[in-house]
């Protein structure tokens, strides 16, 4: 079950840095300098200033000096601050602003505080959720170390080399090739289509939830997206779905790892990914209650994780990530196949960590959710206490608001909660009474 030097430990916290940092929760830099694709992202997640607020009360779980500074776009709302900090007794860093200039030009990032803010700080490193070639200039001129370099973090995060290792290391991959132009694409669609493929997946060698991929019938003629198609290299999948070539059932689990400064990595929960319907990233469930819980299969994809973990940490990533999976029921036994790494905080990130640190044992489930603004957040979580759900430590169960977003007048709009109970039905469960409690409708949303 255990790759070189990777340790399996389901449930449990992982020891990580005893050192303090300086945070850029910057999004912006997912794609490592790619203007348009970062327009994307920006336009179509609801709260994108906010999001870096998650890190707030897993900082100190990731890096555990006495000294960290967080960078977001927007001020963390102070009455959940005074949650995580009073009630569930979390140590939060240090606060303070990044700006991002109309346009997205994420080479140039200001700091109302000034750049002398950050040099007087006693962190020693500084990290991001992803190392570009901004945050390597940024760590030269504070005098700091980067926790990862520019080429490294690209590297783990690449799909096409993934693709590559996957195939070298002798682990199933997906039925298709890679592409580098309209031509190759439409090329590999054809192949897929007569092995029986109705679907196909583009995949960038880089991408963060949903965007990057695009999802193209195999007989269809429809043009790959021009945000694809910048001369890089493509992956041509087939896409795997229930009641096409015989699949009874398709689940997407995911493994969360961290991948330490020293010799060793670990494997730390397993989770069950829940996906929209154009299967993008809502939520997850640990323990999994699907085909991920069969024992067998569970062995297949935590061998499957060490092996890729390991693959990472030689790279020289250091830091959490997760690993996702496509689990297939087909022709009378069960298929499990690496999809991505992502080599970087993740969606799966904060729940798991707070859910393992405030309430180990026990089953969580984390949902995204945007609402008519109705409440302002310290209304928002009195009414989950009054109604006995705002988790407390000891309680064993309730819901523990990560984040949360504000729109006009302060009233909030989306909030990313953690249900925690002892159970995973007792979680869903949860999670289906949460929308009635709102004086407004409500909905899932993408990570």
């Amino acid at each position: 079950m255990e790759g070189t030097g990777v340790r399996t430990a389901i449930g449990i916290l992982p020891s990580c840095r005893r050192e303090s940092v300086i945070f850029l929760a910057n999004l912006e830099c997912v794609f490592f300098g790619d203007t348009d694709r970062t327009r994307d992202i920006v336009a179509n997640i609801t709260g994108f200033r906010g999001y870096g607020s998650r890190l707030l009360p897993v900082l100190s779980l990731l890096y555990r000096g006495d000294a960290n500074l967080l960078l977001v776009g927007e001020e963390p709302d102070q009455s959940l601050c005074s949650y995580f900090s009073q009630t569930l007794h979390l140590a939060l860093p240090e606060v303070a602003l990044l700006e991002i200039p109309a346009g997205c030009a994420v080479g140039s990032l200001a700091f109302p505080g000034g750049i002398g803010q950050l040099a007087s700080h006693p962190a020693t490193l500084l990290d991001g959720y992803v190392t570009d070639p901004n945050l390597e200039g940024l760590a030269a001129r504070l005098g700091r170390r980067a926790v990862n370099t520019y080429p490294v973090c690209r590297h783990a995060n690449d799909k096409v080399r993934l693709f590559r290792f996957l195939g070298a290391a002798g682990l199933p991959v997906f039925d298709g090739r890679e592409a580098t132009d309209g031509e190759g694409v439409r090329s590999a669609l054809a192949e897929l289509d007569a092995l029986g493929y109705r679907r196909a997946v583009v995949r960038a060698a880089l991408g963060a939830s949903g965007f990057g991929m695009q999802v193209l019938e195999c007989r269809g003629g429809q043009l790959v997206s021009p945000l694809l198609l910048d001369g890089e290299t493509l992956l041509v999948q087939g896409w795997m779905e229930e009641g096409g070539r015989g699949v009874l059932r398709v689940e997407s689990p995911s493994v969360q790892f961290y991948s330490g400064p020293g010799g060793e990595a670990v494997l730390y929960d397993l989770t069950e990914q829940l996906l929209s319907a154009a299967s993008v990233h809502e939520g997850n469930l640990a323990p999994p209650l699907g085909l991920a819980a069969d024992g067998a299969v569970r062995r297949t994809i935590l061998d499957q994780a060490a092996t890729v973990v390991a693959w990472v940490h030689s790279l020289g990533y250091r830091g959490p990530g997760s690993i996702d999976f496509l689990v297939v029921e087909q022709g009378g036994g069960v298929r499990v196949h690496v999809c991505e790494v992502n080599a970087r905080v993740t969606g799966a990130t904060y729940p798991s960590l707070l859910a393992l640190n405030c309430n180990p044992g026990g089953a969580w489930l984390m949902r995204n959710f945007v609402f008519a603004p109705c409440l302002t957040a310290a209304a928002f979580l009195d009414l989950l206490d009054g109604k006995g759900l705002l988790f407390r430590p000891g309680r064993g169960h309730g819901i523990l608001p990560i984040n949360v977003i504000g729109g006009e007048k302060g009233m909030l709009r989306k909030c990313q909660l953690l249900f925690l109970a002892p159970a995973g039905e007792d979680c869903r469960r949860m999670m289906e009474e949460f929308p009635a409690l709102l004086p407004a409708a409500c909905r899932f949303d993408r990570d």
